[in-house]
């Protein structure tokens, strides 16, 4: 998400087109962004650079340590190996095994966190915990709303996430 091109293609003046298949069943209550393998979110952006649809996948699980880990492509500096840690979805540094958030659906609204997240320049916070969609990804209520105050033109404006299908 760093470069502009990639950025041009998250950049979302508009809400993203998502489109979620999955190979298991759907996800239980409250998991924002189900990763398991065989996900697979398609996305279609705004502005003058987003012209083709970006594409998001979980390819595989990966047990590290004690802890489920899965490899998620699509985001810049990827693949990624991501996890989710009662509520926020963690990135691990596989050479310094650190750990960095990368989304915090636990957040109260309007309250600001650091995120590690490609594009969100190294913050975020729930703006809307109802927020409302509509368009070609069909009608949703009840989504959940981030967004990233610190970037502007270029970059990552908002996200939803719709509970059990992802963004």
């Amino acid at each position: 998400r760093r470069s502009r091109g990639t950025n041009a293609l998250r950049h979302l003046s508009v809400l993203k087109f998502v489109t979620c298949f999955s190979l298991i069943p759907l996800a239980t209550a409250a998991d924002w962004l189900p990763l398991a393998a065989g996900n697979q979110w398609v996305y279609r952006g705004s502005g003058t650079r987003a012209t083709a649809p970006a594409v998001w996948h979980v390819s595989e699980a990966r047990e590290i340590g004690a802890r489920t880990y899965y490899l998620f492509h699509g985001l810049a500096g990827g693949p990624h190996l991501l996890r989710n840690d009662a509520g926020r979805i963690v990135r691990l540094d596989e050479r310094t095994r650190m750990e960095s958030v990368f989304w915090d659906f636990t957040r109260a609204p309007r309250e600001p966190y650091e995120s590690a997240l490609p594009g969100a320049l190294g913050m975020a916070l729930v703006a809307s915990r109802d927020a409302k969609y509509e368009g070609p990804a069909g009608a949703y209520s009840g989504l959940l709303e981030f967004g990233y105050p610190r970037t502007f033109q270029i970059g990552l404006v908002r996200e939803y996430f719709a509970d059990g299908i992802g963004m």
